[in-house]
């Protein structure tokens, strides 16, 4: 799989099997604990996407220094 791949909300359960809700997903990534969601697109009602490289990372333990360590 790509690395540079996007992830929806709904890709998070249905390819990693995060089952957490929106909310609580809205409250890690602010408390720093789970990647940052972002907007590819800057029009009204476009989704809202993750990176799956940092998905794959935060699954395996290793996002914090994988986020640090990677030039964006």
């Amino acid at each position: 799989m790509d690395e540079h791949a996007l992830v929806t909300y709904a890709d998070l359960s249905r390819e990693f099997g995060v089952t957490y809700s929106r909310t609580h997903v809205a409250r890690l990534e602010k408390a720093g604990r789970f990647p940052k969601r972002f907007k590819p697109f800057q029009f009204r009602g476009s989704r809202f996407y993750y990176r799956r490289r940092e998905i794959i990372a935060w699954l395996s333990g290793k996002w914090p220094e994988q986020i640090r360590n990677s030039s964006l």
